[in-house]
């Protein structure tokens, strides 16, 4: 019958909702009608977010369960749809037992987040290792300790607990044991991703429980990527080993620590690792952590299929120590330790010699594409040699480093595969587009037209076919001496202009485009061309008609144009040849000097283009 099929109910109708449409929106409707309920069961239960709160007067159908979203998910919803679970992200200091059972037996599960705030990690522990309540205090430990235990002096028991932060876990394992041996699983061993938040006091006792079931019960042995942050960590976070968390989880691939402190091999534990073993880890990442390059170069060495390495550390060690044998820094021999690098990131490590830097670039790291580098007395110098020595690269991320113009002109007249390029705080010339004409400079004249024997020298990019983003910070003009007020101005040559068009215009696979500077117009990216009488709209539509077909869509992919603290007004005459040259545009912003007529023809041309 035509009355039980309803066209916007399709099948094919709802996967295109679930890419346009927020979760919760998803919700809604699933709510009202119980074919989108059918058609999004599995998008609904995908992700569930413990605990939420329910918002008062609630209606529920009587064919629906609490949807796991802006709801509180009952646990027998949980139970109920415990199959078609797979991540699951729990936010709470103390989780409901009824709802930890359900969790217990999502059997599908692929990643878990917990956020746990309670210094001793109580969330924690009751849902990865069924442990119903919080561990004790020290003054219950001394009570509860075995007799064994109890016999030795006070004095040898502090001294160990110092020596061993993990002491206070033997009574717990013990406990747990008979559980662990028969092969009980509070998580399923389909979990692949494990990210914990913990705070400082309870890391180290509840990661070393962690590799304790992992390593000695066989547990989370299909752990892939495993994520350790600490809150309010201090000067020195807590220790941590990553030879311990390497020996328990062998099928590890992505492995990241923050807050914590690398153990620096003066502790038995830190050099667990025998020297033939190899690891198959492929990113690491070590973020506000606190290092020592001899421990960071030994467990490099049992890596040798590393492919991504992000150093935003603090680095302890001395310029020239002894890494086990070989004079010099950690980032000499990253080339020999790590073959297969791809992706280097690196900030915050300003101890770091130049001479080292220098050593790293040219030791022909082909297959390195991503370099991001944050105030690492970066010069043009040192750019020079980095082209040289990776020549491959795609994706280029500086940050307050110490480039000019220059060494711009080097990164994008050689690389001939550059994609992305972002220069954050580093003031550059607007030379870097070209070099204006001697008499042009005498001059000083940004006003007067420019002739075909006045145009910019410049280098053609290499990387006109491949650029993609471009972000440069603070644009700077050139400086002349102004005759009637003996003083230096700064001024924006049309050469410099025109040669800026002309290297823009080439690059017709840029989509994004954010340029940042006083010295900044609108025709360095689109040619706008002067209309003899603007106040005559009429004219204007008439032009607009004529040349709408012919006109040239010089960027056919671009869809962000950010132009910041430009020096020339956007009116409505130059916001239209923009957005006619910019047919996929899809954010268009300037700083201060948007027209509001403009404003309102940008948002009736095309709605949403306007940020």
């Amino acid at each position: 019958m035509p009355h039980e099929i309803d066209p916007l109910v399709t099948p094919e109708l709802c996967i295109l909702l679930e890419r346009y449409l927020l979760k919760r929106d998803c919700i809604a409707l699933a709510q009202v009608s119980r074919l989108y309920y059918q058609q999004w069961l599995h998008f609904i239960w995908d992700s569930v977010q413990l605990p939420a709160p329910l918002p008062p007067n609630t209606h529920r159908p009587s064919w629906t369960t609490y949807p796991p979203t802006d709801k509180t998910c009952p646990p027998e919803a949980l139970l109920r749809h415990r199959d078609l679970v797979r991540h699951i992200d729990i936010m709470t200091d103390m989780i409901d037992p009824d709802l930890l059972e359900g969790v217990h037996q999502c059997s599908n599960l692929l990643s878990l987040k917990l956020f746990d705030r309670t210094l001793r990690g109580s969330s924690t522990c009751q849902v990865l290792f069924g442990l119903r309540r919080p561990r004790n205090t020290d003054n219950d430990q001394q009570q509860q300790q075995p007799e064994d235990q109890q016999q030795q002096p006070e004095d040898q028991q502090q001294e160990g607990q110092q020596q061993n932060p993990w002491s206070s876990l033997v009574r717990l394992e013990k406990e747990e044991a008979l559980a662990f041996k028969q092969g009980k699983r509070y998580i399923t061993d389909t979990l692949q991703v494990l990210d914990l938040t913990l705070h400082n006091d309870s890391c180290t006792e509840t990661v070393a429980l962690l590799v304790l079931v992992a390593q000695d019960y066989g547990h989370f042995s299909n752990i892939k990527e495993l994520r350790v942050d600490v809150t309010q960590a201090q000067d020195t976070g807590p220790s941590m080993s990553v030879d311990l968390l390497l020996m328990a989880f062998p099928r590890l691939d992505k492995l990241l620590l923050s807050g914590l402190t690398i153990e620096d091999g003066s502790t038995p534990s830190s050099s667990l690792l025998p020297d033939n073993y190899k690891h198959n880890l492929l990113h690491i990442n070590i973020f506000n952590s606190t290092a020592d390059h001899r421990t960071l170069y030994r467990l490099l060495s049992h890596l040798p299929k590393i492919r991504y390495i992000n150093l935003g550390a603090s680095l302890r060690t001395q310029a020239r120590a002894q890494l086990n044998g070989t004079k010099g820094h950690l980032i000499e021999h990253l080339s020999r330790l790590c073959p297969n690098l791809t992706n280097f990131s690196s900030h915050g490590n300003q101890t770091i010699p130049r001479e080292s830097w220098v050593k790293f670039f040219s030791s022909g790291m082909e297959k390195l594409t991503n370099l991001m580098l944050w105030r690492s007395q970066l010069g043009d110098d040192m750019i020079c040699t980095l082209v040289r020595g990776c020549p491959n690269i795609k994706d280029v991320l500086l940050i307050w480093e110490q480039v000019t113009h220059k060494g711009v002109q080097t990164m994008l007249t050689t690389w001939t595969k550059l994609e992305r390029l972002v220069l954050w705080n580093s003031t550059l010339s607007i030379e870097l587009f070209g070099e204006a004409p001697k008499d042009d400079e005498e001059e000083g004249g940004s006003s007067g037209r420019s002739s075909p024997d006045r145009r910019a020298v410049y280098t053609p990019w290499a990387c006109s076919s491949t650029l993609r983003f471009l972000y440069l910070n603070k644009l700077t003009g050139l400086t002349r001496l102004d005759r009637d007020t003996n003083k230096m101005v700064t001024y924006t040559p049309r050469p410099i202009v025109e040669a800026a068009r002309e290297q823009l215009q080439k690059c017709t696979r840029l989509r994004q485009l954010s340029l940042m500077g006083e010295a900044l117009e609108p025709r360095m990216v689109v040619d706008i061309k002067d209309v003899l009488d603007p106040s005559n709209t009429i004219y204007q539509d008439q032009l607009r008609e004529q040349e709408g077909q012919s006109r040239k869509r010089v960027f056919p992919n671009m869809r962000v144009l950010h132009l910041q603290q430009t020096a020339a007004e956007v009116d409505v005459r130059a916001a239209r040849q923009i957005m006619d040259a910019l047919p996929m545009l899809q954010s268009y912003k300037t700083v201060g000097n948007l027209s509001p007529e403009a404003v309102e023809y940008i948002k009736e041309r095309r709605q949403g283009a306007l940020d």
